[in-house]
Parts: C-alpha cells; sequence; structure tokens
C-alpha cells in the first residue's frame, strides 16, 4: 500500500534513510549532461524536500596538486554528470557519503546542513574510482569509509582525512556497521 509520494523534477537512482528514520536522501540521475546531479534531503514524515545538494564539480587529474585546484570553486571542472548512484549514512548520522557514477566519492556534514567536507582522494589526487560506485560502508565508529565499484575494486578511507587507507593492517580489524559491497574483508 502506498502511503505517501513526492514528486521530483528528475529520476533518482538511489536512497537512504538516517538511523532515526527522521530523513531521506535520494540521489537524482539527470536526465542531460548539462544539469549536474545532486541528492534531495526529505522529511521522512512529510516527504517535503528540506534541501537539494549538487555534487561538485570534480577535475578528474594524476596529480595532487591538480586536485586540490580541482576543489577550488575558481578552477575549471568537469562535473560528476552522470547521476548519484550510491548514499549511505554513517552509524553516529553526523556524515554522509555520496557516492557517483563517475567514481568520485564525497562526504558530507549532516550537522551543518549537508555541507560538502571534500572529495576521498588516493595519495596522488586522484578521485576514489575508475567506475561506478554501488557499495559504501561506514564502520560502526564512523571514521573509516568502505567503498565498492561497478569494476571490483574495494577500497578503504579514512573519514577524518578523506584520504585511502593503503595499510592492510589499519584496516583489518574493522568493524562494519553494513556490508553492501560486493566483495570485502
Amino acid at each position: 500500500t502506498l502511503l505517501s509520494m513526492q514528486p521530483l523534477l528528475r529520476p533518482c537512482a538511489c536512497v537512504a534513510f538516517d538511523g532515526k528514520g527522521a530523513r531521506i536522501v535520494v540521489g537524482e540521475v539527470p536526465a542531460d549532461a548539462g544539469h549536474r546531479p545532486r541528492f534531495h534531503v526529505l522529511s521522512a514524515d512529510s516527504l517535503r524536500v528540506q534541501r537539494s545538494v549538487p555534487l561538485p564539480a570534480l577535475k578528474k587529474s594524476s596529480s595532487a596538486a591538480d586536485a586540490t585546484s580541482a576543489q577550488s570553486a575558481a578552477a575549471p571542472a568537469v562535473a560528476a554528470r552522470r547521476g548519484v548512484s550510491v548514499l549511505r549514512f554513517s552509524p553516529n548520522e553526523r556524515l554522509l557519503a555520496a557516492g557517483s557514477t563517475d567514481g568520485a566519492l564525497y562526504v558530507y556534514d549532516v550537522t551543518q546542513q549537508f555541507a560538502l567536507l571534500g572529495p576521498l582522494l588516493d595519495s596522488s589526487g586522484v578521485p576514489a574510482h575508475a567506475a561506478r560506485l554501488v557499495g559504501i560502508d561506514w564502520s560502526d565508529d564512523s571514521t573509516k569509509i568502505r567503498s565498492g565499484c561497478a569494476a571490483g575494486e574495494l577500497c578503504c578511507w579514512d573519514a577524518p582525512t578523506r584520504r585511502r587507507v593503503t595499510d592492510a593492517s589499519q584496516s583489518a580489524n574493522i568493524v562494519w556497521a553494513s556490508c553492501t559491497v560486493a566483495a570485502s574483508w
């Protein structure tokens, strides 16, 4: 039985609920390449849109310097054009991870009205994955993120620094709050 419905302007590809069931976020797939994809924050009670947050433009590059300049508003950049592919609230409900179909992964501060904290980058400043994100998991303590992409790559990230964890011993004993990636450890 359908209890309620909220029409949105564009098709949506993913949804996440916060732990209290008070908020729903839905990620859209834009109909045209000129539209920057966004996610919408809805009140779970009324389904009213409280906020719409566009994914930032991010220039894919192979150097940390280029990645840093891509984060600035003045830098020319390529938008994550195809859409939001996966969303996940942290267990403490203070952060939201958003993955896109171009492989970029972003962290937002829920407590600051979904302010962008930044993209997750590897040590050379390259975005998270080369393929569409299909799964995101948070550690129980909300300090680590595990991401998986359509190409089968699995990565572990330090949420506070937004840097990739490359030492396997640092990720071996992490307790994960969920398991949505296709392969995991």
